[in-house]
């Protein structure tokens, strides 16, 4: 069976929502790789994908965390019955810039400051308040993946810095923006 004609079914597995694993979509289909031609009418593979850990990832956008998931499968093109043989993961790869850009995003997009950017006068004084409202702030360790046991050992501290020196960035842009419109 040609590679093209094993496409063709898993699209037909895929269509009739039989297809084990999870979140596999069509463009994963082209992905397979490492096709073995097994006794009988069985055909080993795999699909490589690459999920993202966290609440925002966004098809299409760098995901500011992910682990490479490899889904061994074995299909009977007799039965047209697709299983799961084993699923290897590899440890999280995680790009703390943009975790922190995006998480401060999130935050950024419902915060309104004004009144009490207005009683602020230098950027000194911006500092601590933005260093205090990161304090504040228990929204950045609510989700899930902050407590999960195979994140990085260092990650809740890394992950930490990373938002506080971008919330402090995106809290003085704010301010700068709010003094140019009131002046």
């Amino acid at each position: 069976m040609a590679e093209l004609d094993i496409r063709s079914l898993l699209i037909n597995i895929l269509d009739s929502g039989k297809f084990p694993g999870g979140n596999v979509q069509f463009r994963h289909i082209d992905r397979i790789q490492d096709v073995e031609y097994l006794e009988g009418d069985k055909i080993r593979f795999c699909i490589e994908r690459h999920p993202s850990i966290f609440s925002h990832g966004r098809a299409g956008l760098p995901s500011p965390g992910f682990r490479t998931e490899r889904c061994i499968y074995e299909l009977n093109t007799k039965t047209q019955e697709l299983d799961i043989i084993d699923v290897e993961e590899s440890p999280p790869v995680i790009d703390y810039k943009l975790l922190a850009e995006y998480e401060v995003e999130a935050y950024m997009e419902n915060a309104n400051n004004n009144a009490k950017f207005a009683l602020i006068n230098t950027e000194d004084e911006l500092i601590q308040f933005a260093e205090k409202e990161y304090k504040s702030l228990c929204w950045i360790h609510n989700n899930d993946y902050w407590k999960a046991d195979d994140m990085p050992h260092d990650f809740v501290e890394k992950s930490s810095a990373e938002i506080k020196k971008q919330f402090i960035k995106e809290m003085i842009i704010s301010w700068k923006d709010y003094q140019e419109d009131n002046l």
